[in-house]
């Protein structure tokens, strides 16, 4: 189990956190989202989250991309998302296209 040291910084510019995973310098994107989230989410603010499916014959992050602009022209003020799974669909023994599920957050308006 990962031990997290947090450190908050607050400078003249944004945020800045620091977040240290024993073992590895780096942390899951996830993590960072999220506490970058709690960090700014000012206290008036709801988030809402919905899940969405993107596919592309290309790539994940392709497939990210085009679940992505789908949602961009019906909803509005998307401010994170989180890949929840990735799954591949097979033709033949070949790739015929990536499906990656993504958990979208959005604020709500009023």
């Amino acid at each position: 189990m990962a031990i997290i040291a947090a450190q908050v910084c607050r400078a003249s510019a944004p945020l800045a956190v620091s977040i240290n995973w024993r073992g590895s310098p780096r942390r899951p994107p996830t993590l960072q989202i999220i506490c970058l989230l709690l960090l700014r989410a000012k206290s008036d603010h709801i988030y809402k989250k919905i899940e969405l499916v993107g596919s592309s014959p290309n790539g994940i992050e392709d497939a990210v991309k085009n679940a992505l602009a789908r949602a961009k022209k019906t909803v509005r003020n998307m401010r994170w998302f989180e890949v929840a799974e990735t799954r591949g669909y097979l033709e033949e023994g070949n790739i015929a296209y990536w499906q990656v599920t993504l958990k979208v957050g959005f604020t709500l308006e009023g």
